[in-house]
């Protein structure tokens, strides 16, 4: 069965200019001394968490570590562990604010994992009756 995710206040994301963006929004954003004008939400040594800009739902969150890098395997254990850290705070946080029923966890790994970022973990809230999680087609695999 498909799912059609409505999310009416991306329309100025899909309706934007398709300029090439230049430069790494996950390193900008971070070396900005205004955390509140980047919703950056919270910051840990290694790693923050920030609200997306053109949220799929309520409380989308993007964690991220301040090293750029193309994959997870690239990050020490400190920034994968505080990764987790900064997830399990925002899961607290979200389930206090937004009473969700549920939440998706998820880390995007390759640009074709998710228009995010290569290497970012998403976390966001749920409900009965919304779609839970959306699919990239991709090649069939041969054993």
């Amino acid at each position: 069965m498909n799912e059609i995710l409505w999310a009416p206040w991306r329309m100025s994301y899909i309706l934007s200019s398709k300029e090439k963006v230049t430069g790494c929004v996950f390193c900008e954003k971070p070396a900005c001394a205004d955390d509140r004008a980047e919703f950056i939400v919270l910051r840990g040594v290694s790693a923050y968490a920030m609200l997306n800009l053109y949220p799929y739902n309520n409380g989308h969150l993007l964690i991220a570590p301040y090293q750029h890098c193309a994959s997870i395997e690239d990050l020490d254990a400190s920034t994968l562990t505080e990764i987790m850290l900064l997830s399990n705070q925002s899961l607290t946080v979200l389930r206090q604010a937004l009473k969700p029923q549920g939440f998706n966890l998820g880390i995007n790994l390759g640009k074709i994992a998710g228009p995010a970022s290569p290497n970012t973990c998403t976390c966001t809230s749920c409900r009965a009756g919304m779609p839970t999680r959306t699919t990239c087609p991709s090649p069939p695999v041969h054993a």
